[in-house]
């Protein structure tokens, strides 16, 4: 703890004031970087590599729902909110599968607690850990799965939400992630509160018996990342912050 406060005291006194900009992905931490280390940011967000990730045109699901979600595991993530709306969707009847795909060696306090949930809850065939996987198997992941869970709790913007969106994918965004600053709760995202399995499930069975506003979700959700968010046009954001803050800046 004293090495974190030492680090948090350079970082506030000497490190962020002697900086000519700081460029942040989101609000949520511009908002953290003013009230802290009381400095100015500038919001820039990054987005998905629209040619990589291809929009597939999708039907609702029925009772045997495949969920995603995903993130290098750790806390904050609050997978355990996943996977205990799996269970409360099974016993109302439906037959969901969870994927989770992120690192497992990153927290394997964490991890060791998400696997005796599952078994406790007796979710061994439901929910799958995947952990980390190639680039191939995350678009098929995309492709493949119904619905994008991005449950975090206090999760800076992300790319893996909007990547699952383009790809034609309804997503349920917690309302503490970033994310959910730019995106519209019933027009191309379903937003969820933090740390609430039961509104998890909520949202699902939305999707499930509506199968007008999940075609909606997957078509708005894909127009509205791809008409915003591209790494050209964050590439061409943050050059105009060093050429405001920078005079002498040049392509050159």
């Amino acid at each position: 703890r004293l090495m974190y406060r030492i680090y948090d005291w350079y970082e506030k006194q000497k490190f962020y004031k002697d900086q000519d900009a700081v460029v942040v992905v989101d609000d949520f931490n511009r908002n953290l970087l003013k009230k802290y280390a009381n400095k100015k940011a500038i919001t820039v967000r990054n987005g998905p590599d629209l040619e990589h990730f291809k929009f597939r045109e999708r039907k609702a699901p029925g009772k045997a729902i495949k969920l995603l979600t995903s993130g290098i595991l750790l806390p904050h993530r609050r997978f355990e909110d996943a996977i205990r709306a799996v269970k409360l969707l099974i016993e109302r009847g439906y037959e969901p599968h969870l994927s989770i795909i992120g690192d497992t060696d990153n927290d394997k306090k964490y991890y060791a607690k998400l696997e005796s949930l599952r078994r406790e809850l007796g979710l061994e065939n439901q929910v799958t850990f995947l952990g980390r996987v190639s680039e191939a198997d995350l678009i098929k992941a995309y492709e493949t799965n119904d619905v994008y869970i991005f449950q975090h709790h206090l999760q800076s913007d992300g790319l893996s939400e909007f990547e699952a969106v383009v790809t034609g994918m309804p997503i349920i965004v917690s309302k503490t992630a970033g994310c959910h600053e730019v995106l519209r709760d019933g027009e191309n995202a379903l937003f969820i509160n933090p740390k609430d399995p039961p509104d998890i499930v909520e949202k699902i069975e939305r999707l499930i018996q509506n199968p007008e506003l999940y075609q909606k979700l997957s078509e708005a959700g894909n127009a509205f990342v791809r008409s915003n968010f591209s790494w050209p046009k964050y590439a061409k954001e943050v050059e105009g912050v060093m050429t405001k803050v920078l005079p002498h800046y040049s392509r050159g």
